[in-house]
């Protein structure tokens, strides 16, 4: 923490003679209610406060970007027997430049700022590091090297190689675990008919205790299928210390209306532990629905459709899934989801959020992870 303060100190005395910049902030209200059973009720209210600037660094191309909050929340019910949670991070601190030659572009960023695999779906975090990327007519090339184990592990999920989060409320800021993140990629644009192909290899050597390296190799394919009709594949390999392999796969469908609707459907399977193949496990948290126990992206088949239709001040989307998980003895049913979202600008700085989420289970386990619930947002922007 020390170290990232006195950075953010040397950043901001070095800019400061500068007038070219520019700031701002949100104020965030998040109210959510949700139960099991209709019986047992939580609650959980959470406020936060953003700040963002960002200014040119003279005479050298390079641009300063620096984001901070503040987050208070109490829940009734918390998961670890913590009912007030505070957070204070610097999640943004970065200098970047653009490079513009007569053939390619070259973007470059180090500090701290967010880095994500091209699917979203193993790494979508921030990390401290330096990444570059060179884009050509017909290619692209991308690499990243990172640490995670200065980051806030109160502002991030990071989980095991078991999927299960690393985490606790217990301390103000606790340093995340340690991961070196390394990450290559090349991205073919436009091959035929608009496709695209992409390949990505990213590693993650475990310095901490759980000595657990990780390997991911990631094959991405999308285009238009015909007019207003696209779709996105996407295949994943992950290794743990070479000894195993996991997999994940997904295939997504749009299908774009003129008037401001599109129609998603899709499927993703990620692996779980089998004589074949081992359970398969992102390093960032990434949760696939809403039930009470939140359901990381590992051992399921996952279909699912969902409609959203944008307005001039607002949109709304349905959202729907049925999970079935991976058990000793194969997949069986697990759960069914139904969801409504809406955004509604108020005003240009002041925006209102709603949900209703459901998910029953339908496991005939003697717990039930079943969630219904709501959540009002508000947002208001500095």
């Amino acid at each position: 923490m020390k170290k990232l303060l006195t950075a953010l100190t040397i950043a901001l005395c070095f800019s400061a003679s500068l007038s070219a910049y520019e700031w701002g902030g949100v104020v965030k209200n998040v109210s959510t209610l949700k139960t099991p059973d209709f019986s047992n009720y939580s609650y959980r209210q959470s406020d936060g406060l953003f700040f963002w600037y960002t200014t040119p660094i003279a005479d050298t191309g390079f641009k300063f970007a620096l984001e901070g909050l503040y987050s208070f929340s109490y829940s009734n019910a918390p998961s670890n027997g913590e009912a007030v949670n505070q957070i204070l991070d610097i999640d943004l601190l970065k200098f970047s430049k653009v490079i513009k030659a007569p053939t390619f572009t070259a973007n470059i960023n180090f500090g701290r700022f967010n880095y994500t695999d091209e699917t979203k779906t193993i790494f979508n975090q921030n990390m401290d590091g330096v990444s570059v990327k060179f884009t050509f007519k017909k290619i692209a090339y991308k690499a990243a090297v990172g640490y995670t184990g200065l980051l806030n592990e109160k502002n991030v999920s990071i989980l095991s190689s078991k999927g299960v989060a690393y985490g606790t409320n217990k301390q103000f800021y606790k340093l995340a675990y340690p991961y070196l993140v390394a990450d290559l990629g090349v991205n073919f644009n436009n091959l035929f008919a608009g496709q695209n192909l992409k390949f990505e290899v990213m590693s993650f050597i475990d310095l901490g205790a759980e000595e657990k390296n990780r390997v991911y190799l990631e094959t991405v394919m999308s285009g238009p299928i015909v007019k207003r009709f696209t779709y996105n594949a996407s295949f994943i390999l992950q290794s743990l210390n070479f000894e195993d392999i996991g997999l994940f796969a997904a295939l997504n469908t749009f299908y774009t209306f003129e008037n401001n609707m599109y129609i998603k459907a899709g499927v993703e399977y990620a692996s779980g532990a089998s004589d074949f193949l081992a359970k398969f496990a992102t390093v960032s948290s990434r949760t696939v629905t809403n039930s009470y126990t939140l359901h990381e992206t590992t051992s399921m088949i996952l279909p699912g459709v969902q409609f959203v239709y944008v307005g001039k001040n607002y949109y709304w989307g349905i959202d729907s899934k049925f999970l079935m998980d991976y058990a000793s003895a194969g997949f069986k049913a697990g759960g069914v989801e139904a969801d409504f979202i809406m955004v509604y600008n108020l005003f240009s700085d002041l925006q209102l959020g709603f949900d209703i989420f459901t998910f029953t289970d339908i496991s005939g386990a003697s717990v039930t992870n079943s969630n219904y619930g709501a959540e009002l947002r508000l947002t208001f922007t500095f």
